[in-house]
């Protein structure tokens, strides 16, 4: 058995070296176990591009010109933008995405509307042609269709309103004065408003009341004095009559005095509204 340190040679079966005196036996080497490779963390995703996603998104409503014509940029953009990240950003897709949807939609969408727009045109011309399809048109846009359901009026309330509008006329006669006292009171209704036209405030009240209002009779400049007359149109009989006149009182009278009220404020010498009435309004 040869010595594995000084290589002599020993008889079989020695355990120890007759010339170094150490073991025969080769000692068993333990090797240490090679460490684990140290595992790398992944690497983050680069985040999603914003305006991509927002060219996405607003791409899908591009027959809305507006809507496609800022998918359309913000697409470019971040197209533009992701290029020159250097893989720090990501959404390539998803602003190609959007670009294509863009193109494709944004001139649907304009010749849509240049077709609204002409319509829009001829329908206006056709209705310049025919006024009374215009104002019919407008008044169904205005109160509705025919099966709008109106409210009833209230009779109780005519009187009242009535009041209100000759309120209104004495606001608007001292108006008048103020703006032409050269001229003196307004002699007539529509210098003051429009009694017949149902969309003027003072029109409004007259219309909602049931009753004839008029200026009855005016002075001049030299002569300031003016008179006007309510009396009801639906129930002349049995409702009352008011007058209001240029000391700015409004009387109240039963529908019994009407000829007497008539004939004071018309006749030859004409005269302010006579004071037996009711005052209802100073």
């Amino acid at each position: 058995m040869i010595c594995p340190y000084c290589s002599q040679e020993n008889p079989e079966g020695r355990k120890y070296c007759q010339a170094c005196a150490k073991p025969l036996a080769p000692q068993t080497v333990f090797e240490r176990p090679a460490p684990p490779p140290t595992l790398h963390a992944a690497s983050p995703k680069p985040p999603l591009s914003k305006m991509a996603l927002a060219s996405l998104i607003l791409s899908f409503f591009s027959l809305i010109v507006p809507f496609g014509i800022a998918a359309l940029v913000l697409g470019h953009m971040s197209r533009n933008r992701i290029a020159n990240s250097g893989g720090r950003l990501r959404g390539r897709w998803f602003a190609f995405a959007g670009l294509i949807l863009g193109y494709i939609q944004v001139p649907v969408g304009a010749l849509l509307f240049l077709g609204a727009v002409g319509f829009l045109y001829q329908f206006n011309q056709e209705l310049s042609r025919h006024p009374g399809d215009r104002a019919a048109l407008v008044a169904v846009l205005k109160n509705g269709g025919p099966n709008k359901k109106v409210p009833a009026d209230d009779p109780a309330k005519y009187p009242q309103e009535a009041v209100e509008a000759l309120l209104m006329i004495r606001a608007r006669e001292s108006e008048y004065l103020n703006a032409h006292p050269d001229q003196g009171y307004a002699c007539r209704l529509d210098q003051i408003g429009e009694p017949l036209n149902p969309d003027n405030e003072l029109g409004i009240l007259i219309a909602k009341s049931r009753y004839q209002i008029s200026i009855e009779r005016c002075g001049t400049a030299n002569n300031l004095w003016y008179t006007v007359l309510a009396s009801s149109k639906t129930d002349y009989s049995s409702s009352p009559v008011y007058c209001l006149d240029s000391s700015g009182v409004i009387y109240k009278y039963g529908s019994d005095h009407i000829n007497d009220v008539i004939g004071r404020l018309a006749g030859v010498n004409p005269e302010l509204c006579p004071q037996s009435g009711e005052n209802v309004g100073q």
